[in-house]
């Protein structure tokens, strides 16, 4: 099945895979067919959700943090009288002698 930019699309429902020791620790091997649905080429996040391992495709790091500056109130960008002493540095307080 293809989609509407002429790549392959699965329809995968359910896949059985096999745990593999890796180490210390245990690894599932995802199927191509799985990988390539989702878009996952390199990174995943996983959690447990109830009694499942939830795997999803990574996100970028930063994913969010713009929404959530944008959702904080104005008084949360406001300098505190430490703030712009430590700032009237010429240096911006990275070399200011603490006393």
């Amino acid at each position: 099945m293809f989609d509407r930019l002429g790549s392959v699309r699965y329809n995968v429902l359910t896949m059985r895979s096999s745990l593999q020791r890796i180490g210390n620790s245990q690894g599932v091997v995802i199927p191509k067919p799985l990988l390539a649905q989702l878009g996952i080429e390199h990174a995943v996040e996983m959690r447990v959700v109830d009694d499942h391992l939830e795997v999803r495709k990574a996100g970028h790091p930063r994913d969010g943090w713009e929404d959530a500056i944008s959702a904080l109130p104005a008084e949360a960008f406001e300098l505190s009288d430490d703030d712009r002493t430590w700032l009237s540095f010429p240096d911006g307080g990275v070399d200011a002698e603490l006393s």
